[in-house]
């Protein structure tokens, strides 16, 4: 690589959360105007190496070059001075404002008085349109622009700043097929005129569109950076996961539902911008995973399940009773539990006692009366459950805050686990847990369905999703394009589907 062309340079970063490494001597190069695509598995150390070069972070050790002379960035103005800005997936306009005061905001010109001259905000953000050809109007308010209009404003305000180095993560995940053209239209332009673009994302169709130089990492690691067409699809995802995946003695069983009632029929399923129209059932006895990229709808899906997404339609039964989809109430009610990604937010109360949590969904087992809790039962059922689901330390009154993320997330399953379930939602049951206590959530979710119960299943952790599945569904573009038995695909044959390297829908698998 010809150094007089190299406009940025990261070397040998290290970075540490509590200990766990999550990025290792990881270094790569940025021409000028080139676009360079960053790809890797969800956990591979994307965002986090993103998040040190705009600031947001600081490394641990490793350093960075900016036009072959070594520069600091320990903050966001730091990144900004040397030409850095970033557009994450989540927008960060204010939809009551115009397009010219978004662009602006925090940067405007003022007068002697300290009074913003407006008519010049107004002037320049439309000169700034205009150089771009943007099809913006600078006066217009954000809050009647599409989302793609909206990624032009946040792109709008990074040249704001004289950005010679622009960070797009995943730009497409809620676009149109033709806003996504037309998207890639001005990233080639942005970089015709010499902008360099670091670009995020999963989907290898646009990664081999776009890019001229293709990084990937994996655990924290690159695993080698390539010219666009020096390397085959199959083989970037193969870096990606790491082995050639033939043995599948440790994946699930397939399902055998033949002659079963499912407990769960969702049909026509849709949800404004995510999903478009989706059906698929679930049987007593089988974990059916989803599987999907950042922005397919697999989070959405199990929360219009459980009553959680007001702006779902379709319809839902749970062995044979229709539910309504505003409604967790009546989704417990007839035996849904739900496990969410975020269990510090969603999951658990942090403040309070693991008992307290425990019974929060329990609270009917050990009621005396219509008010009063029978604190012995509570008690023996608390120790009941601290037992039966391992959690440590196995004191009812400890504080959930002050467990490991292994024990809150037992917590979080044991407080469903404790009901008669008939359907467990999970998403990402072992996400930031320990080898040990993923070991005993997997044999937690297995003891469910020997018992007759069912989970619908969400990871992005494709050999836990292939360890549990016994039926597994891919979720891209708003639908469905394939489903499989256990053990009839493996993780590259996934992530090809998920990605759309592999594009047809295929007949499922009968068994």
């Amino acid at each position: 690589m010809d150094k007089k062309e190299v406009l940025f340079e990261v070397q040998h970063i290290y970075k540490s959360f509590s200990g766990v490494p999550v990025l290792k001597d990881l270094g790569f190069s940025i021409k000028k105007g080139e676009i360079h695509a960053l790809m890797g598995e969800n956990g591979a150390g994307k965002s986090t190496i993103i998040k040190i070069i705009t600031g947001i972070y600081t490394k641990d050790a490793g350093s960075f070059l900016h036009n072959g002379k070594e520069v600091k960035i320990n903050g966001k103005k730091d990144a900004e001075k040397i030409g850095i800005s970033t557009i994450f997936q989540e927008l960060s306009l204010i939809p009551v404002l115009s397009v010219a005061e978004n662009i602006y905001l925090g940067k405007e010109s003022v007068n002697i008085f300290g009074k913003v001259n407006k008519k010049e905000r107004l002037k320049k953000a439309q000169e700034l349109i205009d150089q771009y050809e943007f099809p913006l109007r600078a006066d217009e308010k954000v809050e009647n622009l599409s989302i793609a209009q909206k990624q032009l404003v946040e792109i709008l305000k990074a040249l704001s700043t004289k950005a010679s180095i622009l960070i797009m993560d995943e730009p497409t995940a809620s676009l149109t097929t033709t806003e996504s053209q037309h998207l890639f239209k001005i990233i080639r332009e942005l970089s015709y005129k010499g902008v360099s673009i670091l670009y995020i994302s999963h989907r290898m169709e646009e990664v081999y569109a776009l890019s001229d130089a293709i990084t990937v990492l994996r655990d924290g690691r690159r695993m080698g950076t390539y010219a666009r067409g020096e390397v085959e699809p199959e083989e970037i995802i193969r870096l990606m996961i790491g082995k050639d995946i033939t043995d599948k003695d440790s994946y699930a069983e397939p399902s055998k539902n033949s002659g079963k009632k499912p407990v769960l029929e969702v049909e026509h399923l849709k949800i404004p911008g995510v999903i478009q129209d989706v059906s698929f059932q679930v049987y007593p006895g089988e974990i059916l995973g989803l599987s999907g990229l950042i922005g397919a709808g697999r989070t959405e899906v199990l929360r219009a399940v459980f009553g959680a997404d007001p702006t779902a339609s379709g319809s839902v039964k749970i062995k044979g009773n229709r539910l309504s989809l505003r409604s967790v109430k009546e989704a417990v009610k007839y035996g849904i539990g739900y496990v969410p990604e975020d269990r510090a937010l969603e999951g658990f109360v942090p403040l309070c006692s693991i008992k307290q949590n425990l019974m929060s969904s329990n609270l009917d087992w050990v009621k005396t009366g219509k008010f009063f809790v029978n604190v012995k039962k509570e008690e023996g059922v608390t120790g009941e459950a601290i037992t039966k689901f391992d959690i440590r330390p196995d004191m009812p009154d400890q504080l959930v805050i002050n467990l490991s993320g292994g024990n809150q997330q037992k917590v979080v399953l044991g407080k469903w686990l404790e009901r008669d379930l008939t359907l467990l939602l999970v998403d990402e049951p072992t996400a930031g847990v320990d080898v040990g206590a993923k070991d005993e959530i997997y044999r937690l979710l297995k003891a469910l369905v020997k018992d007759g119960g069912a989970v619908l299943l969400v990871s992005s952790d494709l050999n836990e999703l292939l360890k549990l599945s016994n039926r597994i569904l891919v979720l891209r573009n708003g639908g469905i394009i394939k489903e499989a038995l256990g053990g009839s695909v493996n993780e590259e044959q996934i992530l090809a589907y998920a990605s759309g390297l592999r594009q047809e829908e295929e007949e499922i698998y009968e068994q």
